[in-house]
Order: structure tokens, then C-alpha cells, then sequence
């Protein structure tokens, strides 16, 4: 989990996100598809949401939103249960993680790309360590950079 998490409104991030048009969208799957491998879900929805991201199928976002938003409540939930135990911390860390990751998921799926980017980056290293948050955050902002000076 990253302790020195990114503002959710980070101005340089909002302002590059804004500008990139529909490439955020590929910068929004980037940083999920980094949260997953660091804190991979097995979950059907999951794989069915990465298909629509990718396809960018419109029909089922609001479907697969809504059973995103319920699979990350039900990690949320393992996480709480063992937020007092001591002797479960890694398993409390990876819940933590992987309803993060799954919410950089639903996030990725809001209709507006910038949006969509915002937000999805910001689930997205909160579900890492402090060193992987910091280069999600360092590749995103060289990606839409990238983007902003082919323009």
C-alpha cells in the first residue's frame, strides 16, 4: 500500500489527463493493468471489465461498473475484519490492495476519459508499495507529457 499517496486532484496530473483526449483511456487501462498484476483478482467481472475497457464497449459500462463496485466492497469488507488482528496484517494489506485494484477498475470504465484516468490512476497506486505508487504515478504523467508535445 502507498503511504504517500497521490492527491486525488492532483493539478499536473488533472491538467495532462484533460488534455490527452481519448488516449487517457489507454493510460487509464496502463494503471489498472499494474494494479492487477500487483494485486491480481480472479473474479469474472474483472476479466469481463478489462474486455469492455479494451473494446470500449459503452453497453455494459454501467453493468460492470456496478458489479465492480460490489466485488471491491466485499474485499473492503475482508480488509476491516482484519484491520485488528495482528497476526493477519499481509492478508489485511493484499484485501487492501486488491479492492483498490478493483476500484482503479471501475473507475477506468466512467464514461469521460479524463476522468476515467484521474481517478483510475488514484486507485490505482493506492493499491501498490510506496516505490511501485511513485513509478505508476512517474509513467503516467511521462506518458500524457508524451502525448501533450505530439500535439
Amino acid at each position: 500500500m502507498a503511504t504517500n499517496a497521490l492527491h486525488p486532484r492532483d493539478p499536473e496530473l488533472v491538467e495532462l489527463a484533460r488534455g490527452a483526449g481519448d488516449l487517457a483511456r489507454g493510460v487509464a487501462r496502463f494503471a489498472v493493468e499494474t494494479a492487477l498484476r500487483a494485486a491480481p483478482v480472479e473474479a469474472d467481472v474483472v476479466a469481463k471489465a478489462l474486455d469492455a475497457l479494451s473494446g470500449l464497449d459503452t453497453t455494459r459500462r454501467s453493468e460492470l461498473r456496478r458489479r465492480l463496485h460490489e466485488l471491491a466492497e466485499a474485499l473492503e469488507e475482508t480488509y476491516w475484519a482484519l484491520s485488528d488482528r495482528a497476526d493477519h496484517t499481509a492478508e489485511r494489506d493484499a484485501a487492501f490492495s486488491r479492492a483498490r485494484a478493483v476500484s482503479a477498475l471501475e473507475c477506468a470504465l466512467v464514461a469521460d476519459p479524463a476522468e476515467a484516468t484521474i481517478e483510475a490512476v488514484y486507485e490505482a497506486q493506492a493499491a501498490l508499495s510506496g516505490e511501485q505508487a511513485h513509478q505508476l504515478v512517474s509513467d503516467v504523467k511521462a506518458m500524457l507529457r508524451a502525448h501533450a508535445t505530439q500535439k
